[in-house]
């Protein structure tokens, strides 16, 4: 089980402090770096994060201050897929790497299929998003999926 033994609460990493309030993509990471050593010093280890978070930069806001500081199995790590970004030539595998390379890591310990409704569902059946989560997870690519 993904949180067996761990505390529950999980950092976001989509409302973060900003060095310029209006820019929303221009996060503050001393302060995030900061937010993450409480937050791991308080024994919580849930990150959660998104493809399309802070205009597409939040995995690479979670590599500079998370992944790149803090051992591989000090932290539970999830990530999602933009369903509702997905087209008919989307590249749903590309896509799953380069979000591996942006958060800084091998693997996912959740991945998830973000926005999914209805329409979305239909999409992501038709790209194989079902079978990239299973072929992700038997790769150990992905420990869970949802």
């Amino acid at each position: 089980m993904l949180f067996e033994g761990e505390k529950k609460l999980g950092f976001g990493c989509l409302r973060l402090p900003h060095i310029d309030p209006n820019d929303t993509s221009d996060v503050d990471t001393k302060q995030m770096a900061e937010m993450v050593d409480y937050f791991m010093s308080k024994g919580f280890k849930y990150f959660d994060t998104a493809y399309g978070y802070l205009n597409y930069k939040s995995e690479l806001f979670v590599r500079e201050t998370l992944t790149s500081r803090y051992p591989r199995d000090s932290y539970i790590l999830t990530t999602k897929l933009p369903c509702l970004e997905l087209k008919e030539d989307s590249d749903i595998h590309a896509l799953f790497e380069e979000q591996l390379k942006k958060c800084g890591v091998e693997y996912f310990d959740g991945y998830l299929l973000h926005s999914l409704n209805e329409k979305y569902y239909r999409q992501a059946e038709k790209l194989g998003c079902f079978e990239l989560l299973r072929e992700v997870k038997e790769n150990g690519k992905a420990r869970f999926f949802g």
